[in-house]
Formats: C-alpha cells, sequence, structure tokens
C-alpha cells in the first residue's frame, strides 16, 4: 500500500535533458515516498525513437502527443490503471496535465477503491469531466500562464481545467503559480515548495474528513 498514487501526463519520452522514460514517472520531488514506499508512480508514458534532437522537434511533440491521446482512450490502459489502484490501495491520487484525463476516462467505467480520500489534479489536461460519479473531494491546481497546456487548448479548440478552472462545486480549484525552470509545466516536479504546497493541500483535506 502506498499513500500517494502519482499519474504522471503527457511526453516523458521526449523530455529534453532526459535520454529515457525516468522510473519515477518524472516526480522527482516524491523520490524519497517513492523509494520507502510511500508513494507509487504509474509509468504508462508510450516510449519514442529518438535521435539526437527529437525531443527539440516540434513535429516529434505533436506525433506523441496525439499518440498518447489516443492511448489513454484504450480498455487496456485504463484496466492496468484500475487494477494497479486496487493493488496500492492509495489514500491520495495526485494526477497530472494528460494523467488528468487518463484518471477521469478510468472512472467513467470502473470504481475508485475506497482507500481513496483526495484526488488532485495539477495542471490537468482536461476539459469536460461529469465529476458527480466521484464522492471525495476534488482538488485542481490551475495556472493560466501554462504554455504547455495553452499549446494543448490551441490543439483541441477547448480549454482544460488547468488553465481556467471549471464552473463546478465539486471541484475547489485553487491558482498556484509556475515559477520554476524553463519548462514550467513539467518542473514543477522539481520544485519542493510546490510539493509542500500539495502536501498543505492534501493535509487540510484530510483532517476534515477525519473531524466529519
Amino acid at each position: 500500500m502506498s499513500k500517494y498514487f502519482l499519474i504522471h501526463g503527457y511526453g516523458q519520452a521526449l523530455i529534453v535533458g532526459m535520454p529515457s522514460i525516468p522510473q519515477n514517472g518524472g516526480f522527482y520531488t516524491f523520490d524519497q515516498e517513492i523509494h520507502s514506499g510511500n508513494a507509487y508512480p504509474f509509468v504508462w508514458a508510450l516510449t519514442y525513437p529518438r535521435g539526437q534532437f527529437t525531443a527539440l522537434s516540434l513535429i516529434h511533440q505533436w506525433r506523441l502527443y496525439r499518440q498518447e491521446q489516443q492511448y489513454i482512450q484504450t480498455i487496456e490502459l485504463q484496466n492496468r490503471l484500475y487494477n494497479e489502484l486496487l493493488e496500492q490501495q492509495p489514500q491520495v491520487i495526485i494526477a497530472h496535465s494528460m494523467g488528468a484525463q487518463l484518471l477521469c476516462n478510468t472512472l467513467s467505467t470502473y470504481t475508485l477503491p475506497t482507500s481513496v480520500q483526495c484526488i488532485i489534479f495539477v495542471q490537468a489536461d482536461v476539459h469536460r469531466w461529469d465529476a458527480s460519479q466521484v464522492s471525495i473531494p476534488i482538488l485542481n491546481l490551475y495556472c493560466w500562464w501554462d504554455i504547455a497546456l495553452w499549446s494543448s487548448s490551441l490543439l483541441k479548440l477547448k480549454t482544460p481545467y488547468g488553465l481556467i478552472p471549471p464552473q463546478n462545486q465539486q471541484i475547489q480549484s485553487y491558482f498556484r503559480g509556475l515559477y520554476r525552470g524553463w519548462n514550467k509545466h513539467q518542473d514543477i516536479w522539481r520544485d519542493e515548495r510546490y510539493k509542500a504546497d500539495i502536501l498543505t493541500r492534501i493535509t487540510q483535506v484530510t483532517d476534515l474528513l477525519e473531524d466529519s
């Protein structure tokens, strides 16, 4: 069992400076928890053939984006996510970017384990979701200057939750600015202050659940 279940977003195979998909799913600030077994990274990224400059190519980034968009629609991947959730019995699910859409797709068919106390979307690449199927708190951290999500919104002509929060009382949205690194969308998982903010939100929610 792991307290935190971490679902990464798009493009782990084409992150600049990383030669391959990281085993931690890019959640570097959670490395200590991952190594201790207190956090579990669900690594679902597709591999992609790389040359020296492939990761810098917008064409290759777009191709992988389309491939992973199709992949998160598959029953095979959703079934794997569900089974690993059952195995880990986490208290908290943290879903980043396209990983949030993967979770939403999965919950259209499967039910969360009863162990899960809250879900946190981080810069979610989700534009529409029926949250009524989930009875636990859902937190949504967003930042309107996320360039990666603006690119996604232009491609799909739809604005994701990670840029502008949904008008949905079931989803509690909080602005959290992105300040670290040149790839601000991804570098939040190298920012200890961002992690601390997430854990504070989790503590507030779980304390309220325990008091109720």
